[in-house]
């Protein structure tokens, strides 16, 4: 007799939902409002394995944002909030 616990559809549940790879739910999160960009921009390179300073978060006008502006600050400034 095997010891594998089955759910209600028959599949084998054994596993605990933290043998998953972190990598695709990390991808879903949403940026904190109070987050800073460069801690942004450094997400997104470790999340889809970039190298680093190859994402650069641009404002409206087409320059860089700053590492130290707030999410809050970007989202306003292209009229989303």
């Amino acid at each position: 007799m095997s010891s594998a616990v089955y759910g209600a559809e028959g599949g084998d549940m054994s596993k605990k939902a933290d043998d998953r790879p972190a990598d695709k739910a990390r991808r879903f999160r949403s940026a904190r409002v109070d987050g800073k960009i460069g801690a942004l921009e450094t997400r997104i390179e470790k999340d889809f394995g970039l190298p680093r300073g190859s994402v650069k978060i641009v404002g409206r006008d087409g320059k860089n944002k700053r590492s130290d502006a707030t999410v809050n600050n970007l989202l306003a400034e292209w009229n989303w909030r």
